[in-house]
């Protein structure tokens, strides 16, 4: 099909407008019409071409669909894009939706070009139901807040780069600021050095109620972080606290290492068993072509490829 779907719509209506629209002539016409003046002013109408995107969900193709045309808006790449509204019953959410089509059809771009740029979109929507569309188009008329929307929809997103922050900055703040704090210097070398530039911090905290909390930075510390000497970390840890809190605290810590413990020993035990079973393995192919047994017949009985058996040829010597 012209339009790039790819099944044939049922519906009649949007059949007939997709199939029409996709006459250069018809939708050359169709945006001069229906383009406000300072768009339509900077488009070069004429080299309109019908692209086969889409971006409608797959749920709402029995209500509309979308076409999008490829354009030139100040000779720079952009795109027309058209929702075809056919239900009777019209969305409030419509702004919504647009956003969103438009979104997705922004970041396939942003994907694909070589400088990470999109184009510009201008969207309309084709309504055809049976009353006048009785909603606000303007996505801002769907907050509560409509002022407070626009000073903080599409400006620059506020970014907290602890990169740039300095630690006296953030050691001015208790709770956040060991909370930054820690986040930041995680990969440090050694993590016990920075806990204890926080040492006063963490006896505040200590004394405000602060158990739960600073079971979860300790967790965080241990499990993330790396330190030399694990059970002089502990014990500096453990001299910060109440003996209420290390009561609570430490024994949290202590299974959490113990746990660690346990798994890096059976990792290393499992290594052992995969190394000493390779070891037999290849003891086993070694005895088997040192009697004479086909190198394939060897490669099917033991899974080794005949490549690998051909390179344990030349490693060993047969007798």
């Amino acid at each position: 099909m012209m339009y790039g779907m790819e099944k044939a719509i049922q519906f009649p209506h949007d059949k007939y407008f997709k199939n029409i629209m996709a006459d250069k002539r018809v939708a050359k016409e169709f945006f001069t019409t229906h383009l406000p003046a300072n768009i339509r002013d900077i488009i070069d109408l004429n080299d309109l071409e019908l692209t086969s995107n889409s971006f409608v969900d797959e749920k709402l193709k029995r209500t509309e669909s979308d076409i999008v045309f490829s354009a030139t808006f100040n000779k720079k790449e952009g795109y027309l894009f058209l929702l075809v509204e056919h239900q009777s019953s019209p969305d409030k959410l419509m702004p919504l939706r647009i956003m969103k089509y438009m979104l997705s059809l922004v970041e396939q771009h942003i994907k694909i070009s070589e400088d990470g740029k999109s184009p510009v979109i201008y969207p309309l929507i084709f309504f055809n139901g049976d009353k006048p569309y009785p909603y606000s188009t303007d996505i801002f008329d769907l907050f509560a807040d409509i002022d407070l929307a626009k000073d903080i929809f599409f400006k620059p997103i506020q970014i907290i780069d602890l990169n740039t922050i300095s630690d006296e900055k953030l050691k001015e703040h208790l709770w956040s600021g060991v909370m930054q704090f820690i986040m930041k210097h995680i990969k440090a070398k050694d993590i016990k050095y920075r806990i204890e530039e926080i040492l006063d911090h963490i006896k505040e905290i200590d004394s405000l109620d602060g158990e739960s909390y600073l079971t979860s930075l300790f967790s965080y510390a241990f499990e993330v972080g790396t330190t030399k000497n694990p059970k002089k970390l502990m014990t500096t840890i453990s001299n910060a606290l109440s003996e209420k809190n290390r009561s609570k605290v430490m024994p949290t810590i202590a299974e959490y290492l113990r746990k660690e413990a346990r798994k890096e020993a059976l990792q290393q035990g499992m290594q052992q068993g995969m190394q000493q079973g390779e070891q037999e393995k290849i003891r086993i192919i070694i005895s088997l072509l040192n009697k004479g047994v086909d190198t394939k017949i060897v490669s099917e009985s033991t899974g080794l490829s005949v490549d690998k058996i051909e390179q344990l040829k030349e490693k060993e010597v047969m007798h």
